[in-house]
């Protein structure tokens, strides 16, 4: 017949499997009293403690075990689990080495756990001393030793040390998602992104449900322009993971880029509502309200965005094109000029700047800023073609045809262009040229009636 003690300690242990803690606890209490020797009932109540995250009692009867058994393994690993949880990795260490120590047989969990205290203390040389002396050594086929090998040199930023460690936990257990996704990472980090997606795909197909290979997956798609499938998988990491606020914005931007705006407003506001202190999100949000002609609305978004972040140029930036678009140039030029302070390098600002000066008729300033929008930003193609208007404008044709030019050049499909320059070249009395323009503009636009006016006028007039 089992003793008081005994039934005290199987309704306690039952308890505990029930998680009625409570009661376990009162069960171990009322053992304890009947032997406070017993090592293993202060082990019981440190442990049931740890299960209701009473993480104070906890330590307080690991180390009332160890004052009885200083080597007590359960009791040892124990606390070194409970320092673990709670950050405390040097204590975590101390605990676990001294289990490690002084077990007779290697255990590849505790040594395993051991690495991994190192490595997230920063002791990464200690980790690979462990992992090659003593787990590989016991353990040759261990594939998580070499996912940990490969983690270690990661931190230590010896790249290709890492990607050789990661393949060879792949080689061994090629469903490791951890390496694979580790793998793709550091893919994605140095740009290699041919390399990167093949193996996100692959840590998804291992792991279905690795949400970090689904966003990196959306990242990479977005990149890609393939926006559709972008959207599948932020959506996914959405549902998995409501709070997640980079899996917004990039769904957003997804939806942006399709052109669907009510959507990526929508996603932009979900992430504001998680996130209101991200300038970042306000930020996009006012900017698209901006690109779909909204602009009391961009104007509370960008103006939100200054208050979160002063200093934020590109709101500035676009508050200064918002005020443009509204015919209110003085705010215009205060906002760009504003951005221009934080950020001189900003090409698109010298070409909001630009515009709007123009529209004030300052056209020398204009010109100016024109050039320097080119000169940050060679691919402003509307630097050039404005450039070249206000140079025609102002009858400096040389300079005129050079930037009209090099408008049409960057992009042929731009009429406007040609038909200023054919009237450069009139104004210039080289009417076979203007002809050549009028014709291009022709092919672009064949119904263009005002260039088949202009090529009758040209030929009429080499004529005669």
């Amino acid at each position: 017949m089992p003793s008081e003690f005994d039934e005290l300690i199987q309704k306690g242990d039952k308890c505990k499997r029930l998680k009625d803690y409570k009661e376990a606890i009162e069960a171990f209490y009322k053992a304890l009293a009947i032997d406070n020797e017993e090592i293993s009932i202060y082990e019981k109540i440190a442990h049931t403690y740890f299960c209701m995250r009473n993480f104070e009692k906890s330590e307080e009867y690991y180390l009332k075990a160890l004052e009885i058994d200083e080597y007590n393994i359960n009791c040892l690993i124990g606390i070194s689990k409970l320092y673990e949880v709670n950050g405390n990795y040097e204590k975590a260490i101390k605990y676990l080495e001294y289990a490690v120590d002084n077990t007779v047989e290697n255990n590849y969990e505790n040594l395993s756990t051991l690495a991994i205290l190192y490595t997230e203390n920063g002791q990464y040389d200690e980790s690979i001393s462990l992992i090659q002396e003593k787990i590989l050594t016991n353990f040759p086929r261990t594939h998580e030793s070499h996912y940990l090998l490969g983690l270690n040199h990661e931190k230590m930023e010896l790249r290709e040390e890492a990607k050789n460690h990661y393949r060879r936990c792949i080689k061994i257990y090629p469903k490791n998602d951890k390496a694979l996704f580790a793998l793709g990472k550091i893919f994605y980090e140095e740009n290699n992104k041919k390399e990167a997606f093949q193996a996100f795909q692959r840590v998804v197909a291992a792991n279905f449900n690795n949400i970090k290979g689904h966003f990196y997956l959306g990242l990479l798609y977005n990149i890609m322009e393939r926006f559709e499938e972008a959207i599948s998988e932020f959506k996914f990491v959405t549902t998995f993971e409501p709070k997640n606020v980079e899996a917004y914005k990039n769904l957003a931007t997804a939806y942006g880029s399709l052109g669907w705006v009510n959507e990526a407003m929508n996603e932009f506001r979900i992430a504001l509502a998680i996130s209101p202190d991200d300038p970042e999100i306000s930020y996009a949000l006012g900017y698209i309200y901006y690109k779909n002609q909204k602009y009391p609305q961009a104007l509370i978004e960008l103006n939100n965005t200054l208050k979160l972040e002063s200093n934020h140029a590109q709101a500035f930036a676009v508050i200064g094109s918002v005020y443009y678009e509204m015919g209110q140039y003085k705010e215009a030029l205060d906002n760009l000029n504003q951005s221009l302070k934080l950020d001189a390098n900003s090409g698109f600002t010298f070409f909001s700047l630009a515009k709007t000066l123009q529209q004030l008729s300052d056209f020398e300033n204009a010109i100016v800023n024109y050039k320097t929008a080119i000169e940050k930003d060679p691919n402003l193609l509307e630097s050039y073609y404005e450039l070249g208007n206000i140079c025609f404008e102002k009858n400096k044709l040389i300079e005129a045809i050079k930037y009209l030019k090099e408008a049409a050049d960057r992009n042929p499909n731009l009429t406007e262009a040609y038909f200023k320059l054919a009237k450069c070249y009139v104004e210039n009395k080289e009417e076979s040229k203007a002809i050549e323009y009028i014709k291009r503009v022709i092919i672009n636009d064949p119904n263009n009636a005002d260039a088949y006016y202009e090529v009758a006028k040209l030929y009429k007039k080499t004529e005669d």
